[in-house]
């Protein structure tokens, strides 16, 4: 099948993310893949190592509607797959006799009440949504009914694999990524700090809270001070503001990873590049991540005062303290039914083997 992405994410996003492995994914299936993407956009870069066909533009503003109308008698796909409103809107003018399937990249439902209208408005050429997530899917089908189909975000499993598992020391819970105010990470130091009362209770070994990222919109002093004003010291917390070369072996040798985002989080990316390495996790309760855990054994999502999550973490801690090589691969085999390219690529193929 003639499959044509196009994408208006002007970002290194989550969006992007799905995208890239989206067209990793049909090509995978043996589909013929074309992709439009922003002209030196982080996408446009991306898009160029796989063996799909790339057609950058500048927009896909109106300025760019009668160029997209020519690119697609060129490309003449039988299914056009949009990841932003704006090529959304330009498909309209060109979708002919095309599939046109929206991937929606956030909960349907942040936008508000008043814009439900809207949505069914802008969407009523759309044949088909994609949701990444069971949770965001429900919001669409007050959309779309039956033609929304949830299809999870497929990570490399030859990039993020078990590499080894932790050491009888290695008792870090780390938080991965950017620093970044809605990551949470100031707002997790007192859920930590509760932690640490619980394990010593139990007298259970101390865990070290262990932040890894490159700052954002938040600098490491500005978490070193947010660490003093909650009693935790340079032995309780470790900020390391550098870049991670082999993600595999430092993901699967991490104890216990926590997602601690306030908001978004719509797709999970980093949650499920843990638990392909055999790490278990445990995140907020904010956007898709309570439904990564779609296996008892992944962790879980806590919710609550500092205390209530520090207790809903301790039985996760406690676990991940005692389990042996064995159960970590297990998770990593479970991991890759959900969370690999493969399970992505049969997923897309039973929406663009539908008929609405």
């Amino acid at each position: 099948m003639r499959v044509w992405h196009l994408l208006s994410n002007r970002w290194n996003s989550a969006i992007t993310e799905y995208a890239v492995s989206a067209v990793i994914a049909n090509l995978q299936s043996g589909h013929e893949v074309f992709v439009s993407v922003l002209e030196n956009s982080p996408a446009h870069v991306r898009m160029l190592a796989t063996k799909a066909q790339v057609f950058p533009t500048e927009s896909f503003g109106p300025g760019k509607y009668a160029a997209l109308v020519g690119l697609s008698k060129q490309i003449n796909a039988e299914a056009i797959v949009t990841h932003g409103g704006a090529e959304t809107t330009a498909a309209h003018f060109f979708k002919g006799a095309s599939r046109l399937i929206r991937v929606y990249g956030y909960n349907a439902t942040d936008k508000g009440p008043f814009s439900a209208l809207a949505q069914y408005m802008g969407h009523t050429r759309v044949d088909h949504l994609i949701a990444p997530s069971e949770i965001v899917a429900k919001g669409l089908r007050a959309i779309k009914g039956d033609r929304v189909s949830v299809v999870t975000l497929g990570c490399d499993d030859k990039r993020y694999y078990m590499d080894g598992t932790p050491g009888e020391s290695d008792r870090d819970l780390v938080i991965f990524g950017r620093l970044d105010p809605v990551k949470g990470h100031r707002e997790f130091m007192p859920v930590f700090k509760e932690l640490l009362t619980l394990v010593k209770a139990e007298n259970l070994p101390k865990p070290r809270l262990r932040i890894v990222g490159l700052p954002a919109n938040v600098s490491r002093a500005h978490l070193e001070t947010a660490a003093k004003e909650h009693g935790l010291t340079q032995d309780d917390v470790s900020i390391e503001c550098e870049r991670v070369e082999n993600l595999a072996k430092f993901m699967s040798t991490t104890r216990l990873a926590v997602v601690s985002s306030l908001g978004s989080e719509i797709i999970c990316r980093v949650a499920e590049e843990f638990l392909l390495c055999g790490t278990p996790v445990v995140t907020t309760s904010v956007g898709s991540l309570p439904g990564i855990f779609m296996d008892a054994g992944f962790g879980l999502a806590y919710s609550g005062d500092a205390f209530e999550a520090a207790r809903s973490i301790l039985s996760v801690y406690r676990q991940a303290m005692s389990e042996d090589a064995k159960a970590r691969q297990t998770r990593a085999e479970t991991a890759r039914k959900y969370f690999s390219i493969n399970a992505m690529s049969q997923q897309l193929d039973k929406v663009l083997g539908a008929r609405d």
